[in-house]
């Protein structure tokens, strides 16, 4: 499988959206202001225009050079183009950065190496386009309001704050596939597993960090990521009653650190977890 090599690109140029990019001549009866992007082997008021882009004007066609660096969605085919020596899609870029196992390819970890190899400069913007929707609440109604989430790398979680009332349902979706949801009832485990804002893993387990439940409360969650049902419980107000109502968290990878935010007042007692989770503060 041969690598294909993309030119430096210092730049994005965005342009103006265009109708298609494979007529080979004008249409018929254009509108002002309508735009192409001209095929190969044009004829007509087009000839000699291959991969330009071509404006009407009311009365004439208007053509703008292609460049390197272009950027343009193509409507008919909801697709976004890149101009780089000829039009492609933007998909594809993506996917050399990302998806392709060859070569000089073969050992890329991250995006810098990708667009090294690739002889890119400067940082690309993915996501252009369409966004995907999941709709968590068409699994299961109870799964809106939540606050915060992190990713394991392929699954993403999602952290239960507030749906109406606090609640304790954690959401996961399966990243590769972005449809498939399991649900994880914290409060099944302990009623007062519920309201959490944020969390964070240390790679192995999901860590909630305890907010309000109808009152500020210190009980940490933490979920065994392999099974996604194993539920162990820290009560960080045992070691100090003002241990509770935190906002956010996160790991160096050997404690786990809960923000202090309110606990009936702003507080700053700042909770760090070894992260065998064995109670240590």
């Amino acid at each position: 499988m041969s690598t294909y090599k993309v030119p430096e690109l210092n730049t994005f140029e965005f342009q103006k959206p265009v109708l298609d990019k494979d007529l080979t001549s004008p249409p018929a009866e254009p509108n002002k202001g309508n735009r192409y992007i001209v095929a190969a082997e044009a004829t007509g008021d087009w000839s000699g225009q291959d991969n330009n882009i071509a404006t009407y004007n009311g009365e004439g066609w208007d053509f703008t050079s292609a460049r390197e660096g272009m950027l343009i969605y193509v409507k008919d085919e909801d697709e976004f183009y890149i101009y780089i020596t000829s039009w492609i899609t933007f998909t594809s870029v993506y996917n050399n950065l990302y998806l392709q196992k060859s070569n000089n390819l073969s050992d890329l970890n991250s995006a810098a190496i990708a667009r090294k190899n690739l002889g890119i400069k400067g940082n690309l913007c993915f996501g252009i386009g369409k966004p995907r929707v999941l709709n968590l609440a068409s699994t299961d109604a109870d799964l809106k309001g939540f606050m915060g989430g992190f990713t394991d790398g392929r699954y993403g979680y999602f952290v239960p704050f507030h749906n109406g009332a606090a609640f304790g349902k954690v959401a996961r979706v399966d990243l590769n596939d972005f449809s498939t949801v399991s649900v994880l009832n914290l409060a099944s485990t302990d009623a007062d597993l519920k309201g959490f804002i944020g969390g964070f893993t240390d790679g192995r387990y999901g860590y909630f960090v305890p907010h309000h439940n109808g009152a500020q409360f210190g009980k940490v969650a933490r979920v065994d990521l392999n099974d996604f049902s194993t539920v162990s419980v820290l009560n960080l107000a045992s070691t100090d009653a003002d241990l509770k109502g935190f906002v956010g968290g996160f790991t160096d990878g050997r404690y786990g650190y809960f923000v202090p935010y309110s606990n009936g007042a702003a507080f700053g007692k700042v909770a760090r977890v070894y992260m065998n989770f064995g109670g240590n503060l």
